[in-house]
């Protein structure tokens, strides 16, 4: 589970309890492990689940903090909770009645046509896994995983770690013991030259895309927006790099000789012995390790003019 408090008003996104291909399998014992936005207000509670249970096959749960902003929706001032979503669908409610306002993909999906009136998808016949395997997009990473999302109020706009991948999912027999790992089966993600990925800024009230960085292999990493107009992340060759935050123009890079697979930090204190303001602060892997294996990790700081 993964959230935050503002206020008396508490979000949370609640993960699946086990990762399993088989939702036939899945809807006996997880029945109550919802994937979704739960909205506490003292004794009130109400639930959001874009990611229903049909679409669980797939392990698509919500394993990110959400984006809180407020902003004019049909003319009218809202308080809103926005997140893209590991399958594919970027959705934005008012976060103070839980009401679906907007949503749509961000990514390449073929699992559902779309999204009903209370945001959740309209899931596609024939692809379940299945004992042969079908591909579906995205994979079981999804469009986005762990890596966190920015803001910019200056904008307007949400700044999203895409991944763009394919696997081909499928199930098999497995007996169900409690307190162990139950898969019912599996995926194969697509070669590496059928995938990539991006940083991409969409319209936080639709999720509209504005513009999008490419990058030469699926998201690692997470987005800093700053007051400046800039935005930073990284890339698993090791490139960290600043964009326009308004057209995503490229404006800086540095190769750090490693995974770039953390989110880029900013202190609010002004480190004057190293810039006038204050530096960004990231961190890599070795280039002998990757995102799963053992490697040192190096911490850099990046001064600002």
């Amino acid at each position: 589970m993964v959230g935050f408090r503002l206020g008396t008003l508490f979000f949370f996104f609640t993960l699946a309890a086990s990762p399993t291909f088989s939702s036939v399998a899945r809807r006996d014992f997880f029945v109550e492990s919802d994937h979704g936005i739960r909205l506490f207000v003292r004794e009130v509670s109400q639930s959001v689940n874009p990611s229903p249970k049909e679409v669980r096959s797939h392990d698509w749960d919500s394993s990110h903090v959400p984006i809180i902003f407020d902003a004019n929706v049909a003319g009218k001032s809202r308080k809103l909770i926005g997140n893209a979503n590991r399958n594919g669908f970027y959705c934005v409610l008012d976060r103070v009645t839980g009401e679906f306002l907007a949503g749509q993909p961000y990514i390449k999906q073929t699992r559902a046509k779309g999204l009903d009136a209370k945001g959740r998808p309209q899931v596609i016949p024939g692809t379940d896994p299945t004992d042969e395997g079908v591909l579906v997009y995205p994979n079981l990473n999804g469009g986005t995983i762990w890596f966190s999302l920015s803001y910019s109020p200056l904008t307007g706009l949400l700044y999203v770690p895409a991944r763009e991948i394919g696997g081909i999912y499928f199930k098999r027999e497995a007996e169900y013991k409690a307190g162990t790992m139950f898969g019912g089966g599996g995926e194969n993600e697509l070669p590496a030259d059928q995938i990539f990925g991006a940083v991409r800024a969409l319209d936080a009230t639709t999720g509209n895309r504005r513009w999008e960085f490419k990058l030469h292999t699926p998201a690692t990493a997470g987005i800093l927006s700053t007051a400046g107009g800039l935005v930073f992340s990284g890339s698993d060759e090791g490139n960290f790099f600043a964009l326009d935050s308004a057209t995503g123009k490229p404006l800086w890079e540095f190769q750090t000789g490693g995974s770039v697979g953390a989110n880029p930090s900013r202190s609010r204190s002004t480190a004057t012995n190293v810039s006038p303001s204050p530096p960004i602060a990231f961190s890599t892997s070795s280039a002998c390790s990757s995102l799963r294996g053992k490697g040192l990790t190096h911490h850099f700081f990046h001064g600002l003019p």
